[in-house]
């Protein structure tokens, strides 16, 4: 009797078989490599220490540069926090893009709002996507592009090798072939080409590249050397005391709450 495509219902397991376990370590191990790759990439800048909040973003992502211009608001009066850790608008939008993002988002709110709720309305602002466009043009942040490429090829190849298994199974089925195995294979590659396609969508932060974590680190170690509060923003120097609240380690909000 002839075997379907010319080869045996064993034999094709196995093949299978290993072919998922090859795709799941190319799906492990690409992004990672990529990443690398693009994390290492020479950066596009002269040196310069970039502002507070670009700063902030570097560290912590968009959530900490709005925490940071959350607590430069604070200290200066234009977002008041009551008894019960909430934030309100109050005095003047400031000129700071970022700045005028937060106090704008407590002021359209027309109600106290706790700091994560103020987070919230404020992290995909166009101000944020502008700090992210910047350090993207330094090559401060690495590239996410290539990234999402190959989750994209590899979630193709699950679902060409799920294509593959289905029409095995389906000839087999035809051909009064045992088709048990193929049958658990093939759940297994629908489950992963559904992982697969799922990684696709997860929202990732942007991740600062070498150059950038560089960056922080020396903003770190120029803050703990000076360790002066300053007066209200205006040259969005590291120097300021609310600057910690961007560049901290730990958990930026008890700083300011």
């Amino acid at each position: 009797m002839s075997e379907p495509w010319g080869i045996s219902g064993p034999q094709f397991l196995v093949l299978y078989g290993l072919a998922l376990a090859l795709l799941l370590v190319v799906q492990l191990v690409l992004p990672a490599m990529v990443r690398a790759r693009a994390r290492s990439a020479p950066a596009a800048h002269d040196g310069s220490m970039p502002g507070v909040y670009q700063l902030a973003y570097l560290a912590g992502g968009a959530p900490r540069a709005v925490d940071a211009a959350i607590a430069a608001l604070v200290e200066r009066g234009l977002l008041r926090l009551n008894s019960y850790r909430q934030l309100s608008a109050a005095g003047p939008a400031p000129q700071e893009p970022l700045e005028r993002a937060v106090h704008g988002a407590a002021n359209e709110a027309g109600r106290s709002l706790t700091t994560n709720e103020l987070r919230y309305r404020t992290v995909d602002s166009r101000a944020v996507k502008d700090i992210e466009a910047d350090l993207d043009r330094r090559g401060l942040l690495m590239a996410e592009g290539g990234v999402a490429k190959a989750r994209t090829a590899v979630s193709l190849l699950w679902v060409l090798l799920l294509v593959v298994g289905v029409v095995r199974g389906v000839n087999g089925v035809a051909l009064g072939r045992p088709v048990g195995g193929l049958v658990a294979l093939v759940f297994v590659a629908l489950v992963l080409t559904f992982v697969a396609r799922s990684a696709r969508r997860w929202k990732r932060r942007h991740r600062p590249t070498s150059a950038g974590e560089a960056l922080v680190t020396r903003a770190r170690a120029d803050l703990h050397a000076t360790e002066r509060p300053e007066g209200p923003c205006h040259d969005n120097r590291v120097s300021h005391g609310w600057t910690k609240i961007g560049i901290a380690d730990g958990d930026p909000e008890r700083l300011y709450l």
